[in-house]
């Protein structure tokens, strides 16, 4: 008789917790678009990138050729200094190119 009790117990409580969180799941959905339209107004349109795009100031052809001229010269430089004085500071070297390495 205590078995069946206390399985009866069990089941009345799991039963309400069951109910309650149906009503409470119900309740949130019924208020979710509210929420939804106060974070879309919230948020701005241009999230990930700023209204106007800054395009970077044009440079002549011929001098931009020039200038990856030049790093290409100098990391070919490097690349054959390289085997002559091989070390972990010369692998990872910068030369003085304004490129990146």
């Amino acid at each position: 008789m205590l078995e069946l009790s206390l399985v009866l117990v069990i089941v009345l409580m799991v039963g309400s917790a069951s109910i309650t969180y149906a009503f409470a799941s119900e309740r949130d959905r019924a208020q979710a678009p509210a929420r939804m339209e106060a974070q879309q107004v919230a948020q701005p349109s241009h999230f990930f990138a700023p209204t106007e795009i800054v395009k970077p100031p044009r440079i002549p052809r011929e001098l931009a050729i020039s200038r990856l001229e030049q790093h290409v010269r100098q990391e070919r430089a490097a690349v054959e200094q390289f085997p002559e004085s091989p070390s972990r500071q010369s692998l990872r070297a910068n030369t003085s190119s304004p490129f990146l390495n």
